[in-house]
């Protein structure tokens, strides 16, 4: 081991191979010196004679032996200086090792600084990876925000094309007369069978029968029916579904649906089974209102079918309160009993009066009694019975007015055998229906 500076170190590199042979020389002088103790002193002594004469090396060899001496002996010094160096320089160093107060808390401040430092820089890594997030979930929010910008463009042009094409044919409207009224009459009576009232022109719109009006129907107010005569009660079922397709077609309008008016060629029975059978087949319909018609009897018409001019605004009235909802707020009850008989086996009520004018007052007469009306299953005898008869004693005179100006109005201005021939035709029409409402 060789201990010392940069410069000797140097110095001892160079002499390395003359110091290698000189430790060379000496280890076999160290060996003889070893043998010449073990052996005899005979032997011991020839041993040094040979060494002796081996001892006088030239003087070259003398002279390298000397510097070689002396560069050790330097070495040596300055190795020895070197120590004191490196144990000085050892005792400071362990002198300044030792920890002080100040540097051990300077040591645990720096400690701690770098366990948060460490600790935040964690926390900013998680962070940056949830912003990532975050901006992944914007950017894929803000794709579906531009196209749902984009349909709505496409819709917002589309609509404008739709307005641009609605103001042109608004306008094109607007120059076009509207020549439609704005309500409508629907009649279901053919023009061909309608006998107008003297000095009036009626205006009608043509609708099909109560069975093919369904796909035409837009209001139903039905005061009377053309199929009447070949259907019978089965009207009402016809009535019921003209009723359930204007259901479906407007649901939330209201529906009018008058009842039959009293007619002279059929029985009252029959009409009032069929107006039973409307009531009760449109009842279920929450939007569909029956006008009935109590104050319009057989007096009221003008023929054996239509209303007389000025009780029109009545069947009109009606209808509009039904629509509109005001008083009479329930309908009235259909009445089962038939109105009172004429002899010649007709029905009809005492007509209608204006209510300007006076009436006979009779304090001590009574009108005879009413016939009442059958059940509505009972079948009632043929009306043979009902022929003509010799007229009571105790009808007033103004119950023969009456009964001549109702026959007057049936027949007109006629002979009395015109007039019996009349009332035979009307006796066989009710017989005839009777008997058709009993075998259906």
């Amino acid at each position: 081991m060789f201990q010392g500076s940069e410069a000797s170190l140097s110095s001892v590199q160079r002499d390395f191979d003359a110091i290698k042979a000189l430790a060379e020389a000496e280890k076999p002088k160290h060996n003889t010196k070893a043998t010449k103790l073990k052996t005899k002193p005979s032997e011991a002594k020839v041993v040094e004679a040979e060494e002796g004469e081996k001892d006088h090396p030239s003087e070259d060899c003398a002279g390298y032996h000397r510097q070689l001496e002396s560069t050790v002996c330097l070495m040596r010094e300055m190795l020895s200086l070197q120590e004191v160096e490196m144990v000085e320089l050892k005792e400071l160093v362990l002198s300044h090792q030792a920890p002080s107060e100040p540097t051990q808390h300077l040591r645990d401040q720096l400690s701690q600084m770098k366990n948060e430092l460490k600790a935040s820089v964690l926390e900013l890594r998680g962070e940056v990876q949830e912003l990532q997030q975050d901006r992944e979930a914007l950017r894929r929010e803000l794709g579906a925000v531009r196209e749902e910008l984009h349909l709505r463009d496409r819709t917002v042009q589309s609509l404008r094309e739709q307005l641009q094409s609605l103001k042109s044919t608004c306008k094109h409207q607007a120059q076009t007369p509207d020549s439609q009224p704005s309500t409508s009459t629907l009649t279901e009576t053919n023009p061909v069978q309608i006998q107008p009232i003297p000095t009036s022109t009626p205006t009608l719109t043509e609708t099909s029968p109560a069975a093919q009006s369904q796909r035409v129907l837009t209001a139903t107010p039905q005061p009377s029916t053309n199929d009447l005569r070949t259907q019978q009660e089965r009207v009402a079922e016809s009535v019921r579904r003209v009723a359930e397709r204007a259901t479906q077609t407007f649901p939330s309008s209201k529906i009018t649906i008058s009842t039959i008016l009293p007619r002279t060629d059929f029985h009252p029975q029959t009409i009032q089974r069929i107006n039973a059978a409307i009531s009760r087949g449109c009842a279920p319909m929450p939007n569909v209102h029956i006008a009935h018609h109590p104050t319009l009897r057989l007096d009221s018409l003008h023929d054996h079918v239509h209303l007389q001019k000025g009780l029109v605004s009545i069947l009109a009235r009606t209808l509009k309160d039904v629509t509109l909802g005001r008083s009479p707020s329930s309908p009235p009850r259909i009445s089962r009993r038939p109105p009172s008989l004429h002899p010649a086996g007709l029905y009809f009520s005492p007509p209608l009066r204006d209510p300007t004018t006076q009436r006979p007052q009779h304090h001590h007469q009574h009108s005879p009694p009413r016939p009442r009306a059958p059940p509505a299953g009972h079948v009632s005898p043929p009306l043979r019975h009902h022929r003509p008869g010799p007229a009571p004693q105790h009808q007033s005179p103004a119950q023969q007015q009456e009964q001549h100006s109702y026959a007057a109005a049936l027949k007109g201005p006629a002979s009395t055998s015109n007039t019996d021939m009349g009332e035979i035709k009307h006796l066989l029409s009710l017989i005839c229906t009777r008997l058709m409402g009993c075998v259906q």
